[in-house]
C-alpha cells in the first residue's frame, strides 16, 4: 500500500520535472518554475493511512506547463490522479 503511493509519488514528480524542463523554448528566454509537495500519514494499528500532492509549473514568454497529482492510500485501497496543462502563447 504505501509502496504504491511511494510510487505513483515519485512518477508524477518526476513528470513535473520533466515538463519543467521541457517548457523552455529557448535557452536565452527568462524562465521561471516552481512547485513543491506535501505528504501525511499515519500508521496506527488497524487505521494506516497515506496521503499527498506534488505540484509544479515552469513558464517561458513563449510556453508553460503546470501539474498537480494527488494520492491517497489505506491498508484496504488506494486512488489518486493527475492534472496538468501545457502550450504555448
Amino acid at each position: 500500500m504505501k509502496s504504491i503511493l511511494g510510487k505513483a509519488l515519485v512518477t508524477a514528480g518526476a513528470a513535473l520535472a520533466l515538463a519543467a524542463v521541457a517548457a523552455p523554448a529557448q535557452a536565452h528566454e527568462p524562465v521561471t518554475a516552481g512547485g513543491g509537495g506535501q505528504y501525511v500519514t499515519s500508521a496506527e494499528p488497524h487505521n494506516i493511512f497515506a496521503a499527498g500532492e506534488v505540484y509544479g509549473f515552469a513558464e517561458t514568454a513563449h510556453s508553460y506547463a503546470a501539474g498537480l497529482a494527488f494520492g491517497w492510500a489505506t491498508d484496504t485501497s488506494s486512488g489518486g490522479g493527475f492534472e496538468g496543462v501545457a502550450g504555448t502563447r
